[in-house]
């Protein structure tokens, strides 16, 4: 705090001092004497240094308030960054809470429908083992009606095999009747041969004349000619059996 200056002139005679009136200013009292002049120069120094440390003094705290200042700017723009990523922290966070929500509903829901057919599938599994049992009693019916029918059927077969074999015999007999014997007769004497012979390559002389008289050709290939012409392995069918075959 400033005090007021005193306003003290020096006298126009040297070595005499003018006295004048006191003057009260607040609380500082106000003397013309030599002595509280003196003191209030000395009070005048210390106020200045005084105002000089409070000016240094000022400056410092300006200079505190400036980077006071500053700092809290940068605090200013750091809570304007932490506020924008808490919004955006908290938009994730609301929207993971919806799809979390959206997934447990939908997991709830998938929860119920795999209750639902727990459900089914056990009154499915029970229906079958139901069918089961049916069906095992079914078939121990089914067997003993298999064994009963499989012994007449054997019993059936038997019979009828043996009646087959009977009735096969009779007809094999009638066709061996119906059939002309001896098929084939000797090129010499023309006696019946009632077993068809082996080729005999050395008859082939009697053939070729045999048929030179007859006016035929033999095949060039021996013994591979068809069944129905006369030189059929060099032993020509007897006339009747021919023409039975025709």
């Amino acid at each position: 705090m400033s005090r007021p200056k005193h306003n003290l002139e020096p006298s126009s005679t040297p070595g005499v001092a003018i006295s004048r009136p006191r003057r009260f200013l607040g609380v500082i009292e106000l003397s013309d004497s030599e002595e509280e002049t003196q003191n209030t120069c000395g009070t005048e120094a210390e106020l200045i240094k005084e105002v000089e440390n409070l000016k240094s003094t000022n400056a410092s705290l300006a200079q505190k308030l400036t980077d006071a200042q500053r700092t809290f700017s940068d605090l200013q723009i750091q809570r304007q960054e932490a506020e924008g990523r808490m919004k955006g922290d908290m938009r994730a966070l609301q929207f993971q809470c919806t799809k979390s929500s959206e997934e447990a509903a939908g997991t709830r829901l998938q929860l119920q429908a795999l209750e639902e057919e727990r459900a089914n599938l056990g009154l499915i599994a029970q229906a079958l083992v139901d069918r089961c049992n049916t069906l095992e009693a079914e078939k121990e019916i089914y067997q003993n009606k298999l064994i009963c029918r499989t012994i007449g059927y054997t019993l059936n077969l038997t019979q009828q095999a043996k009646l087959a074999q009977c009735k096969l015999a009779h007809e094999v007999v009638d066709v061996l009747e119906s059939i002309p014997e001896p098929p084939y007769s000797c090129p010499l004497c023309r006696s019946p041969v009632a077993i068809r012979p082996a080729p005999c390559y050395g008859m082939r002389k009697i053939a070729e004349a045999i048929a030179e008289v007859q006016g035929v050709d033999i095949p060039p290939q021996l013994s591979q000619v068809d069944v129905d012409q006369w030189w059929d392995k060099f032993w020509p069918k007897d006339a009747e059996y021919t023409k039975l075959k025709l």
